[in-house]
């Protein structure tokens, strides 16, 4: 049994304001059980993290290197399911294939939503492959109905990577979904992010990201920051974010934040 209970916006400051607690948000994150029938096959019942690239299985802030999160890592589907998944490894060569299969029916199961897009339904499939010790490729495919427009199906396909060599590494996310609406029934949403190290515990990070709309505009950000990891647990970041057309998905501004995992 597993899990991630959160509290969002437990205590807030802001202009002309006092502290308060009155946005504060209980959410449930994930809330699961496994069942192991063997090395290669695990039933989990409940509620997940959905299974679409890497940034969403591992969006905690102290895991991540920029406080900002690309769009394209929440904007065209729900960051959780709720239902049945079934997952494993399976030996493929010297490396492991990592696969999940899942259904969800979220609009009767999670009587908690968070933030919209939210899935009515949906099924989906993850696989993952690790070609060398530093290369990992990733597939996502989902088909699924949203909350807020359950009578329309939407197919999403995704594909990532992620590389390693010594203390650098660059990961990148492409998505793509289309769907039955009249209007806007397709969008292409991505990032390339690279991290380098500069001194000490001090990382430089770069990130590129696009994605359509539903206004119609070609939207682009970059990222630039620095993050400071004296212990693993523990990380403070800053960074500038700007762009074009981004006002509404990824607005230009200032990050910063501490993070420390426990």
């Amino acid at each position: 049994f597993f899990s991630e209970l959160e509290v969002e916006d437990a205590l807030i400051a802001g202009e002309h304001q006092s502290l308060t607690t009155d946005k504060a948000e209980f959410l449930v994150e994930r809330l699961y059980l496994d069942y192991a029938i063997n090395d290669s096959l695990i039933v989990r019942l409940g509620k997940i993290l959905t299974p679409v690239g890497q940034w969403n299985l591992i969006h905690a802030q102290p895991l991540v290197w920029t406080t900002t999160r690309p769009v394209a890592t929440q904007n065209l589907f729900s960051e959780h399911a709720t239902g049945i998944m079934l997952h494993g490894n399976i030996p493929i060569g010297e490396n492991n294939l990592e696969y999940s299969v899942y259904g969800d029916y979220s609009s009767t199961l999670d009587p908690k939503k968070a933030e919209p897009p939210n899935f009515d339904n949906a099924l989906g499939l993850r696989l993952r492959y690790n070609l060398t010790d530093n290369l990992l490729l990733g597939l996502s495919y989902a088909d699924f109905a949203l909350m807020e427009s359950p009578n329309i199906r939407n197919h999403l396909v995704g594909l990532d990577i992620a590389w390693d060599y010594q203390d650098f590494s660059t990961t990148g996310e492409i998505v793509y979904r289309n769907n039955e609406a009249p209007f806007n029934n397709q969008a292409w949403q991505g990032y390339l992010q690279g991290v380098a190290p500069v001194i000490g515990h001090v990382y430089a990070i770069g990130r590129y990201e696009f994605f359509d709309q539903a206004n119609d505009q070609f939207g682009q950000v970059g990222v630039l920051g620095l993050a400071y990891r004296p212990k693993p647990p523990l990380t403070f970041k800053l960074e500038y974010r700007f762009g074009e057309n981004n006002k509404d998905l990824a607005p230009d501004g200032l990050f910063a934040s501490l993070a420390v995992l426990f």
